[in-house]
């Protein structure tokens, strides 16, 4: 998206977050994209991407020659990027959660027992 439209964009939306609007655009995007390639192609190719560019805006952070919104715009990318990723590999969200759990629990006993994350 264009720099700054998205700025301008930001400044109006809300913070509250429709989440079956959210997930009801990206089932009817991954239908949509029906180019002869299994379901769901070119969106994968549209995650990759995106997971990509906000590779590429951690980067700048660390180097501090990044900004909040690039970095910000980029994450809300890869974000929708995970819920493409939910719909065509037919993943659930408590799924996720559990995994998330799963791997909250391994960082807890990693920093109980080392005091850091490497």
């Amino acid at each position: 998206m264009e720099r700054n439209t998205f700025v301008k964009e930001f400044g109006f939306a809300s913070s509250s977050l429709d989440k079956r609007k959210i997930k009801k655009l990206v089932k009817k995007s991954v239908n949509a994209n029906q180019d002869g390639n299994p379901r769901g192609h070119h969106n994968l190719i549209i995650v990759m991407e995106e997971l990509s560019e906000l590779s590429k805006e951690v980067s700048k952070q660390i180097r501090e020659r990044g900004d909040i919104v690039s970095l910000t715009e980029e994450m809300a990318d890869v974000s929708l990027g995970l819920l493409y990723l939910q719909e065509i590999c037919g993943i659930t969200t408590e799924d996720i959660y559990k995994a998330m759990n799963v791997k909250a629990n391994r960082l807890e006993r990693v920093l109980k027992e080392k005091g850091c994350y490497l």
